[in-house]
């Protein structure tokens, strides 16, 4: 299978329903919401301590760049303070998340979605170039353009 062409429009509500399929692993985290803004993804919600829910704030900017999607961690806010510091110890939970999982890695302060690659396992054969991603509030626009030869 080969994108020629392709205009996705993800919104909030799709996020939600992503989100409500595939949570978090580990502790649940409390009222985790997700959505787009022109600056980014952003990601919020409360992670669960022995003393009391930790309030967290997240902005991811979201770049197309062929055949990946990457999220790059702008900012945390823990507590409503800067929590930049914390940056680290978040990628490395995500990493041990998707450690092994086809298609999905970290690099640096990045997740990088393979789209061809996480759908492999499934039987589906695919081959996609990312051209663009616009964000606005509410949505993103997912563009994708023939394949590079």
């Amino acid at each position: 299978m080969e994108m020629q062409s392709l205009k996705l429009v993800v919104t909030d509500d799709d996020l939600a329903a992503l989100l409500a399929l595939a949570p978090p692993p580990g502790d649940p985290i409390e009222d985790l919401e997700a959505g787009f803004t022109p600056e980014g993804v952003a990601v919020s919600g409360r992670y669960p301590t022995p003393f009391f829910p930790v309030a967290f704030e997240t902005l991811w900017q979201v770049a197309a760049a062929g055949p990946v999607v990457r999220a790059k961690l702008a900012s945390v806010r823990v507590l409503g303070l800067p929590g930049n510091v914390l940056g680290g110890a978040l990628m490395k939970m995500i990493r041990d998340a998707v450690e092994g999982k086809p298609g999905v890695r970290v690099e640096d302060d990045s997740v990088v979605i393979h789209l061809a690659e996480a759908v492999k396992p499934h039987g589906i054969d695919l081959v996609v170039n990312f051209i663009s991603v616009r964000l606005s509030e509410g949505a993103a626009l997912i563009e994708s353009g023939p394949p590079v030869s």
